[in-house]
């Protein structure tokens, strides 16, 4: 006698452009494919965020949308939000609930407490615990953070980083947590720089000049002005660097002003949302990001598995990445020296970076592949549902 699938619901506040969307949509269809019963919950992006709903239709998942969900506090849109996935528990039953993002976190933990959903697991991809808000507004987020770890079964953080840095703020206890690394479907950038030349002729760049990009939501928390200024210092004494901004968000008009304000608008070229990303990173010679706050970017991953050296600010698991012989720089965050330092320098010795980035490519692919994330996470809900003798 066959046994009845695994019930799983994953939830997400938004499927903006961005690694949370592409790990949960990539998810709920690989999680199908070994035999779950499986669903996404998700809400609707911000001003200028863009959504991965084209990859959600590529892969054959139908997310279900609750137009209320979004990542902003809004009280009454967010009781309507927790209704609204209180009825999708009732009617789906599921044996398991994971959450993503504090928001679907937050409305998606309490309505599995109230129906008493056997295993509840959390997955922070970031947190907004320090350097987004101001002192108070972050200690409140902690102490929220905080309860809902009391009636969670496992807290998953995509980098030991990122697990320690919420241990050390006493969000829970280090048994509560588990390290689970990014999936991705790497193999298709294995060879992006045999494609190379299409975004470099569409922004009218020679053969040698040297492009440096940012692959990031353009909001505060990425940070993108250190990035501008970094340009301003870098880009008239070099004639063959030139930047690149990929990405939208709200914060895209003030950045593109700094940047016609320091009349380098033939310099810093704004690339937009972009869905061919192998493109992307077939033609970028340098990924840099300088974010205040990350987890495991998805850019940088990317970048590598394309044969790209990389060089981000030390914060998040950026420096987990960097290895003997991997083309991977770290810079304090604010210390405008050392990033202007770091793009010179890669770009100066760009032979030896280009030469250790080939070389890394497979091990990058094998480690954040999605089969292995589909891999550890089975293991992970078979092994909790085992825990908490839950029957199927």
């Amino acid at each position: 006698m066959n046994q009845k699938p695994i019930r799983l619901l994953r939830l997400i506040a938004r499927l903006n452009v961005g690694g949370p969307a592409i790990h949960t949509t990539l998810l709920t269809h690989y999680m199908k494919e070994i035999g779950y019963d499986t669903r996404l919950v998700t809400g609707r992006e911000e001003f200028r965020e863009g959504n991965m709903l084209w990859l959600a239709e590529e892969k054959g998942v139908e997310p279900i949308i609750i137009d209320e969900l979004s990542r902003e506090i809004r009280l009454k849109r967010d009781w309507i939000s927790y209704q609204k996935i209180c009825r999708i528990i009732e009617e789906f039953r599921p044996h398991i609930i994971h959450t993503h993002t504090a928001k679907a976190g937050f409305l998606g933990r309490l309505a599995a407490r109230k129906y008493k959903v056997p295993v509840v697991v959390h997955t922070f991809h970031g947190h907004v615990l320090r350097g987004e808000f101001g002192w108070f507004k972050s200690e409140i987020f902690r102490r929220i953070e905080k309860y809902l770890a009391g009636f969670s079964d496992r807290l998953i953080f995509i980098s030991g980083t990122g697990k320690e840095d919420l241990i050390s703020m006493g969000v829970a206890p280090p048994e509560k947590f588990e390290v689970v690394y990014v999936g991705l479907e790497l193999e298709k950038f294995r060879h992006a720089k045999e494609q190379r030349g299409a975004i470099r002729k569409e922004i009218g760049l020679a053969e040698n000049d040297f492009l440096v990009g940012m692959v990031a939501r353009l909001a505060s928390i990425k940070n993108h002005s250190e990035f501008v200024e970094a340009g301003k210092r870098i880009l008239p004494n070099y004639p063959e660097i030139h930047f690149a901004v990929i990405g939208d968000g709200p914060a895209r008009d003030g950045i593109y002003d700094e940047v016609k304000k320091a009349g380098l608008e033939g310099r810093i070229h704004f690339l937009g949302m972009r869905q061919d990303m192998v493109q992307v990173h077939a033609d970028l010679d340098l990924a840099v990001l300088t974010s205040k706050n990350e987890g495991l970017p998805v850019a940088f991953l990317e970048a590598l598995s394309s044969g790209t050296p990389i060089l981000g600010s030390d914060v998040g698991a950026t420096h987990e990445l960097k290895k003997p012989n991997y083309p991977v720089g770290v810079y304090s965050l604010g210390n405008l020296e050392e990033l202007i330092i770091g793009i010179v320098d890669i770009y100066k010795n760009r032979e030896i970076y280009n030469l250790k980035a080939r070389e890394v490519k497979d091990e990058i692919i094998r480690r954040f592949s999605i089969q292995r994330l589909v891999g550890d996470l089975d293991n992970l809900y078979r092994r909790l549902l085992a825990e908490k003798q839950v029957e199927i």
